[in-house]
């Protein structure tokens, strides 16, 4: 059985150049070397990220690796980048590695010992970021679950709740899956939601109803990972519409219900981002700083065209106006006065 290593990338090609550099090492520490093949989709990066998956490529081939890749002419966005190493990986099993993750010891030949012993469709793995740590895992008892009832619903909503993208490992037994999941969601690549790796497992999941949770940590990130922001806070929201779209399709209305997850409030995250860029703590893309600057006045417009007032006057709302204005203020100062801004902005292609 194939296991493909896929990595979706764009416009990190000194963290690519690092990840695929590991990976190799990793790889021919591994028992099962034979067994395992890359792909790397490049979504149109503007730096030289194809010089590095060229360059790689001839590295794994000496060592008798199957490495494949493309470079995508356009930015499908990240959930068009996923579906494209879903949709390009060979059949098989499937793990999606982010291009800012670190490989753990033995991960490898783990991931590949599971899939042979147990043969479900979705693998899900610890990933060691704060709070969760070897000492406060996630997933604290390696379970087998074969359905989508009571304690098996329990596990996929666990999954959902933190689906970070390299804790995924799928079967791919056909194109059904890829097929199903863009009819239910014909706008997802437009939208960009950034959950298509859910989207892929919910439907796998609904084919094949046998999955396993490890408590094993598959991976953890670069220590500076929290200035490295490229997403809104509240895009969880959007994972609400995915799964009830995949459930009704596939008529299973009973579950959308359990499909349901909190979502952040938009006006106070994006505050409280901005607050906390502002203040130097945290690195934005210009990109999503204007987004979080937009989606805050436009919350904040809607709730005086309402006559919310209640809401605009609740504490906490009213603390995190204070500090962004305060912190926005001061850096506009430092800039006035030293020359040199306090909060830092950063292009993403830039970020490592």
């Amino acid at each position: 059985m194939n296991l493909c290593i896929a990595i979706p990338t764009y416009n990190r090609a000194n963290r690519l150049e690092k990840s695929l550099v590991d990976l190799l090492e990793h790889l021919l520490k591994s028992k099962y070397k034979e067994k395992i093949s890359i792909f790397v989709s490049n979504n149109g990066s503007s730096d030289s990220t194809s010089d590095v998956i060229i360059k790689n490529q001839k590295k794994f081939a000496a060592e008798g690796i199957r490495y494949d890749y493309e470079n995508l002419t356009i930015n499908k966005g990240f959930d068009g980048n996923v579906l494209n190493c879903y949709e390009k990986s060979p059949i098989g099993y499937i793990w999606f590695l982010s291009d800012d993750d670190n490989l753990s010891v033995d991960s490898i030949d783990r991931v590949y010992s599971d899939i042979l012993e147990h043969h479900v469709s979705f693998f899900y793995y610890n990933f060691k970021q704060e709070p969760y740590s070897f000492t406060n895992p996630y997933i604290k008892q390696s379970l087998l679950y074969e359905g989508l009832k009571d304690e098996g619903l329990k596990g996929l909503l666990k999954v959902f709740i933190y689906p970070k993208v390299s804790s995924f490992v799928l079967h791919k037994s056909n194109e059904n899956v890829s097929r199903l999941v863009k009819k239910a969601l014909p706008n997802l690549l437009n939208a960009n939601y950034g959950y298509i790796h859910c989207a892929l497992v919910l439907q796998t999941i609904l084919l094949d109803k046998k999955f396993y949770l490890s408590s094993f940590f598959l991976a953890y990130p670069d220590d500076d990972f929290e200035n490295h922001i490229d997403f809104p806070p509240y895009v969880g929201g959007e994972l609400n519409e995915i799964c009830e779209k995949i459930l009704t399709q596939n008529n299973e209305y009973k579950l959308v219900e359990f499909f349901k997850f909190e979502t952040a409030d938009p006006l106070k995250t994006s505050l409280n981002t901005l607050a906390t860029f502002y203040k130097g703590r945290i690195v934005l893309t210009p990109e999503l700083k204007r987004e979080l600057v937009s989606k805050a006045e436009v919350e904040l417009s809607l709730l005086f065209k309402s006559k919310q007032f209640s809401k605009l006057l609740k504490w906490d709302l009213i603390i995190l106006l204070i500090k962004y204005r305060a912190y926005r203020y001061f850096d506009f100062l430092a800039l006035k006065i030293t020359g040199k801004s306090i909060s830092k902005e950063i292009g993403r292609s830039e970020s490592y």
